[in-house]
């Protein structure tokens, strides 16, 4: 019984790419989700997917989504998968298709790992605002091509986001994506996550609902929310008399952190929504507030893409500390401001929220004099920086004496390699006698 066992795994590990006509061999399971499970394999570059139960599963989408790949935008300019998407189908020994092969994306960490501030610490320390910017901007990149073509994510959330140290963005999962093909069928996407599912979607069955790019434009706005503020638009402390309600709740009532008519007042410690540029304010307005009523007024990828790139291009340097950047159209660092604020226990960013025009002319503050650095305090030092100081010791002074002797003590040096020690202190105590 155990040979026939062995036999019949080794034959379900032995798979066929149906056009590369290749051996696909399987080995370490890399993570199980709701439909199958991802694999290792001995394609290089390649991962590969096995459905639980491939008789249930429709691979005419599948076939479609091969023949038909969308455009990936970076692959070709800077060798980076953005869109991980399946290129072949597996067939097991009987002749039926189990599943397919897509890329290996290496080096990515979930997006959750990036804009959650105590993750980030851990795990991508060097990610400053403009990185997240940076990856903000590849995530409408990316929905934007696969817009293009007429695919919609739906189900568009963290966990299906990888984010690489060069702040290069990929898409995973994509074959729950819904496809509409050449006959007019529809494939509908069946998941989608709390949190990033538009209020019009909220409590329907989505087996039985189509989708649109605006329902899409909703989860993509949450994303970019989370990238630059470090928390949810949909979450924070309710001002309402009523039991407070949860995320999704708050998306069906449409009230985010950033409405100042709403009840949803954001955390103590999160920052204040206004640190980011004020183009990118308006589209969030769009977003959450007007779509809210007309999903037609979100903001489109393109809209997000543009916008981003005009805001990277401005963003401004901090003066003070090497990897702070604030917002072009703001008069100084506002992560400087939070981080002196919070140590007083009192976290304020009335200053550095107020816009150009009304500080003045001036963009940035003028780097300050020698007697001007001695009255004020330093600015707080990043934490790699702030390590650094308090392990390395201060270099100690020399002392007038062994400056005085240097000259006299020269000749010696050379006699300490070739004489025992104590002729040498012998020599060298004659020598300063005599």
């Amino acid at each position: 019984m155990a040979k026939k066992k062995k036999k019949a795994q080794r034959k379900s590990n032995k798979l066929w790419c149906v056009d590369r006509r290749q051996k696909v061999l399987l080995r370490d399971e890399l993570a199980t989700r709701g439909e199958g499970s991802v694999y290792r394999c001995n394609l290089q570059h390649y991962l590969a997917k096995i459905y639980r139960e491939p008789e249930k599963q429709d691979f005419k989408k599948l076939r479609y989504m091969i023949s038909h790949p969308p455009r990936d935008p970076t692959k070709s300019s800077r060798g980076h998968i953005s869109i991980a998407w399946p290129e072949d189908l597996l067939m097991a020994h009987n002749g039926k298709p189990v599943g397919f092969i897509m890329p290996f994306i290496r080096k990515g960490l979930p997006l959750v790992k990036i804009y959650n501030p105590s993750h980030r610490k851990k795990c991508a320390p060097g990610f400053n605002w403009k990185y997240l910017h940076v990856t903000a901007y590849n995530v409408a990149l990316i929905v934007e091509a696969l817009h293009e073509i007429g695919y919609v994510v739906g189900d568009i959330q963290s966990q299906n986001m990888l984010v690489n140290p060069q702040a290069m963005v990929s898409i995973i999962d994509t074959d729950s994506f819904q496809v509409r093909i050449e006959s007019g069928k529809i494939y509908r996407c069946p998941v989608g996550a709390s949190g990033f599912t538009p209020p019009e979607l909220l409590g329907k069955n989505l087996r039985e609902h189509d989708r649109n790019k605006y329902h899409d434009c909703f989860g993509m706005a949450v994303l970019i929310h989370q990238l630059l503020m470090g928390y949810h638009p949909y979450s924070g402390k309710w001002a309402g008399h009523d039991q407070p309600l949860g995320i999704d709740d708050f998306i069906r009532m449409g009230d985010w952190v950033g409405d100042t008519k709403g009840k949803l007042q954001r955390g103590r410690w999160c920052v204040p929504f206004k640190i980011v540029d004020s183009r990118l304010q308006v589209l969030f307005y769009r977003a959450f507030t007007e779509g809210h009523d007309d999903p037609r007024r979100r903001p489109e990828p393109k809209e997000w893409r543009e916008a981003l790139k005009e805001v990277i291009d401005e963003l401004r340097p901090c003066e003070h500390v090497k990897n702070h950047f604030y917002s072009g159209d703001k008069p100084c660092c506002w992560a400087c401001e939070w981080q002196s604020s919070m140590s007083s226990g009192k976290p304020n960013l009335d200053h550095a929220l107020k816009s150009r025009a009304e500080v003045g002319a001036i963009a940035l503050p003028k780097p300050q004099g020698e007697s001007q650095a001695k009255k004020t305090k330093a600015a707080p030092a990043p934490a790699r920086e702030a390590a650094q100081s308090k392990t390395a010791k201060p270099p100690s002074p020399t002392k007038p004496w062994r400056e005085r002797l240097a000259p006299l003590l020269a000749p010696f040096r050379y006699l300490k390699k070739l004489l025992p020690t104590r002729w040498y202190t012998w020599a060298l105590t004659i020598a300063l006698i005599g």
